[in-house]
């Protein structure tokens, strides 16, 4: 019988600690976004609009699979997603969709993806980002 929590090697480990790391910035990252979108834009309509994505999944949930996709090595997106993440990560976004519906909801991460490099390479506040 298989212990219910086998060793993971050390390569795994290390994998494991660098997403949950990303991870960590980039959710803090949309946080920030989120509140200084609310409390900046005016919702068109004076409807009030939403910063979530229409899907179980985070904003940065879809950010970080999209980011170490090209950290991955796999050529296509559909391996990568079929043959790592559904089946190795997947204890990382319990609320993971399917493959066609992560493809439409990876237009709503595009924009913030290339907010998040331009935070990270210049260190300036959020707010200075969008200005």
């Amino acid at each position: 019988m298989k212990s219910p929590n086998p060793k993971i090697s050390k390569e795994n480990k290390l994998m494991h600690e660098i997403i949950i790391s990303v991870f960590y910035d980039m959710d803090n990252f949309c946080k920030e976004l989120k509140k200084y979108f609310e409390h900046s834009l005016i919702p068109p309509n004076e409807k009030e609009t939403s910063f979530e994505l229409p899907s179980e999944l985070s904003l940065s949930e879809v950010m970080i699979i999209c980011v170490f996709f090209h950290l991955s090595g796999y050529r296509t997106f559909k391996w990568y997603d079929t043959k790592l993440i559904q089946k190795e990560y997947h204890k990382f976004f319990p609320k993971l969709v399917s493959h066609n519906r992560f493809v439409e909801l990876m237009s709503y991460a595009a924009l913030l993806l290339s907010l998040f490099v331009q935070f990270l390479c210049s260190k300036a506040p959020v707010q200075e980002l969008i200005l």
